[in-house]
């Protein structure tokens, strides 16, 4: 377990929920918070709630709407050397790492508890969080 104490874990920089319905569920939250979303795609939109990010993607075979719908994602310095870590801790990946349009780099890990965890790598030009809404 010494190798996941030395990760710098940063703390949880967005939170995502997979839901049906994306633009629905923007509507929702949009009505929930009195915020505006800062990304708009097709299947996702994000927000900023306070300090954190909110993510609303839509649902597919491997991550389900409901209980289980959504998954905070952890920034991490490199991700690579995390999710070592985790196989070597007998976790498994979840959702292969991939690389988003803003250059940082995501991914989802399974602990052996069942519980899955989302892994963030910002990108170069990604360091800060996002500082103004779309226009």
């Amino acid at each position: 377990m010494a190798g996941l104490k030395n990760r710098k874990f940063r703390g949880v920089n967005e939170v995502t929920f997979f839901v049906e319905d994306v633009r629905e569920a923007t509507w929702w939250i949009e009505d929930l918070t009195g915020e505006k979303p800062v990304f708009v795609g097709k299947g996702f939109t994000k927000f900023i709630i306070g300090s954190t990010e909110v993510g609303i993607h839509s649902s597919d075979e491997k991550t389900r709407p409901g209980v289980a719908g959504q998954v905070a994602y952890w920034e991490v310095d490199d991700m690579d050397s995390v999710v070592v870590d985790f196989l070597s801790l007998g976790g498994c990946l979840y959702r292969e790492p991939i690389t988003g349009i803003d250059k940082s780099r995501v991914c989802q890990v399974m602990d052996l508890f069942g519980n899955v965890w989302g892994l963030l790598e910002k990108g170069p030009k990604n360091q800060a969080k996002y500082e103004r809404p779309l226009q």
